[in-house]
C-alpha cells in the first residue's frame, strides 16, 4: 500500500519493498505478506540484503490489531539493539503466537492473545 503498487505475489512484494528502499534509502523495509501462500514476510535492509522470513498460516478470527502489534514488537526488539533480521523474526514470532494462542470471543475479528509470553513464563 505504501509503495502504491500491487503485492499479490512474492515478486510484487519484493518490487514494492525495493521501491520503498529507493525512495527512503536510510531505512530497512519490512514488508508483511500474510496474504500470500505461504505467508512469508520480506525484510530488505538499507544495504540491500534480502531476507524472506517464513511464516505459518494461523486460521483464526482473532486478528484485530495484528499490524499494530507487529510494528510495536519490531520497534521493541530494535530498541534492544537486535539486528534488523533478528528483530523482524522475533516480531513475526510474537504475532504468530498471539494469533495461535488467542481465544475467540464475540463476533467478527476479536483480539489476539498479547499476553501469551507471560503465560509461557508462568508454566515454567
Amino acid at each position: 500500500m505504501l509503495a502504491g503498487r500491487p503485492t499479490e505475489s512474492r515478486e510484487e512484494v519484493d518490487a514494492a519493498a525495493r521501491s520503498l528502499l529507493r525512495e527512503y534509502a536510510s531505512v530497512n523495509v519490512f514488508a508483511t505478506a500474510g496474504h500470500l501462500d505461504p505467508p512469508d514476510d520480506l525484510l530488505v535492509t538499507q544495504n540491500g540484503k534480502v531476507v524472506w522470513l517464513p511464516g505459518d498460516r494461523v486460521h483464526t478470527t482473532s486478528t484485530h490489531g495484528t499490524g499494530c502489534a507487529l510494528s510495536s514488537a519490531l520497534l521493541c526488539r530494535l530498541v534492544h539493539e537486535d539486528s534488523p533480521q533478528t528483530a523482524a523474526a522475533a516480531a513475526k514470532r510474537y504475532v504468530t503466537e498471539a494469533l495461535r494462542k488467542a481465544t475467540p470471543i464475540g463476533h467478527g475479528h476479536g483480539p489476539m492473545n498479547h499476553l501469551w509470553p507471560l503465560r509461557e513464563v508462568q508454566r515454567r
